[in-house]
């Protein structure tokens, strides 16, 4: 996935975040179309909504941290064979290192 944001991305690096937001979220619905997803900036404990799905969220998303600065939800991991979180997972955490994306 990192190599597909690259491509997508309007310059060159450093990167600003937001369009790496961008860049990860066009490549997950093109992937998986059905897929809910909401990304999170993260002060503390508490998460902010920044970006994707706005539709009424499931009672039980999946939370998952990607560095310490930002997070998403996934409403309906369920469409998803735990292969294909891990997957997903392992790919974004690539996107969204501690240290700036290059």
């Amino acid at each position: 996935m990192r190599q597909e944001v690259k491509a997508l991305m309007p310059n060159k690096p450093p990167y600003n975040v937001d369009n790496i937001h961008l860049a990860c979220h066009q490549i997950l619905m093109e992937r998986y179309p059905e897929l809910k997803v909401r990304w999170s900036r993260i002060y503390g404990f508490r998460w902010s909504h920044i970006y994707g799905n706005i539709e009424p969220t499931s009672f039980n998303p999946v939370k998952i941290r990607l560095n310490r600065n930002y997070g998403i939800f996934i409403d309906n991991a369920n469409i998803l064979t735990p292969d294909e979180l891990e997957k997903i997972i392992k790919e974004l955490k690539e996107c969204f290192p501690d240290e700036p994306f290059l």
